[in-house]
């Protein structure tokens, strides 16, 4: 209810031209009948254009439509934050929670920009595999999967979502099967290696490839990497079930999940095959954002800007029972160590204020 009625009092404030021009031209392109990467170059995947069109065709040919489509989802983003926070909180922290990411996310830049779509099913997602592992049900991978599939419609980043999803749910495989007696698997653990350090070392190493800089490897290639030396880990240390089950039963988690994420994405490559234009979709998709990086690239803050995660990380370390004193306090650290490090990092590069923009 608070956030219905916080949110639109941003939606219509200001505007951005260089990407709202960006947006409302490609839609509009849409609209004539034009497929995006075939007849005009998308920035993104297109499926975001599709939705913007619709906006327009809906609410009529100006910038405002496409705002009143990131509000409608931003309203239904709120509850699904909530819901999740709920599951590992009392109420009364959950929302609070829910009211820090409302406030640190569409109102500080209120374009409809793909980004926001891909948090937005990334965190339908998370929920619907959260309601899976509590009821169990397949039919929550499905959309579990096709919240992913559409996240990558929206922009190809959405395939972290899914990657996080196959890893959680290889996690989630990797317990039960911890639980079963027998000797060690060796082909399911040579299986299993190969796979992790696949997503590892391969596809995070490849998306770096053209700029492999200290902060862009602690940001992006050590979390997965973590992440993949854990299943690792555990596979070598409690991986004791007979190979066949073990596979079995990580298809029937893994095969809902893709079903689910191959849908949106046959869907929008239909016009594409029947129109013979499948080359230009792989082109707009995987060919031309790899050009974009030697010209549109923004380096990222250095490594030691990371002082500004210090009091998030010491939650994880100090004991879970704070005073009151305590946890009103933290809330006024955080904040002068992140405009400390923000100020610190404008003054050495004053053309990049734009980065810290909400720290505001």
């Amino acid at each position: 209810m608070l956030a219905a009625l916080y949110l639109p009092a941003f939606a219509f404030r200001g505007w951005i031209p260089h990407d709202e021009g960006l947006l409302a031209h490609t839609a509009e392109r849409v609209l004539q009948g034009e497929l995006p990467h075939r007849d005009f170059d998308d920035a993104y995947t297109g499926g975001l254009t599709y939705l913007h069109a619709l906006a327009f065709r809906t609410l009529g040919v100006r910038l405002t439509s496409l705002r009143i489509a990131l509000l409608l989802f931003s309203l239904a983003f709120v509850p699904a934050v909530y819901a999740i926070a709920a599951r590992v909180a009392p109420p009364a922290l959950a929302a609070l929670v829910t009211a820090l990411c409302v406030a640190w996310s569409v109102p500080n830049y209120f374009a409809s920009l793909p980004s926001w779509y891909v948090l937005f099913f990334s965190i339908f997602g998370i929920l619907s595999l959260l309601r899976h592992l509590e009821t169990g049900r397949p039919g929550w991978l499905v959309v579990a999967g096709l919240c992913g599939g559409l996240a990558f419609l929206a922009k190809s980043a959405g395939i972290f979502y899914l990657v996080a999803a196959v890893l959680t749910l290889t996690y989630r495989e990797q317990l039960e099967g911890a639980a079963l007696a027998g000797p060690r698997s060796r082909a399911f653990l040579c299986l299993h290696g190969i796979g992790v350090l696949a997503v590892a070392g391969l596809g995070l190493l490849a998306l770096l490839a053209h700029r492999l800089a200290p902060a862009e490897l602690v940001h992006f290639a050590l979390p997965g990497g973590a992440l993949c030396c854990l299943l690792l880990l555990g596979e070598w240390t409690s991986g004791h079930a007979p190979a066949a089950p073990r596979v079995a039963r990580l298809g029937r988690l893994l095969l809902p999940l893709g079903l689910g994420a191959a849908l949106p994405v046959v869907l929008l490559a239909l016009p594409y095959a029947r129109s013979g234009a499948l080359g230009d979709l792989w082109r707009g998709l995987f060919v031309l954002p790899q050009r974009r990086f030697t010209t549109a690239t923004f380096p990222l803050p250095a490594v030691w800007t990371l002082v500004a995660a210090l009091p998030y990380a010491a939650l994880l370390v100090v004991p879970a029972r704070l005073t009151a004193a305590e946890a009103l306090s933290f809330p006024s650290v955080q904040l002068f160590v992140e405009r400390a490090t923000s100020t610190s990092y404008r003054l050495g590069h004053p053309g990049r204020s734009s980065s810290t923009m909400s720290l505001r």
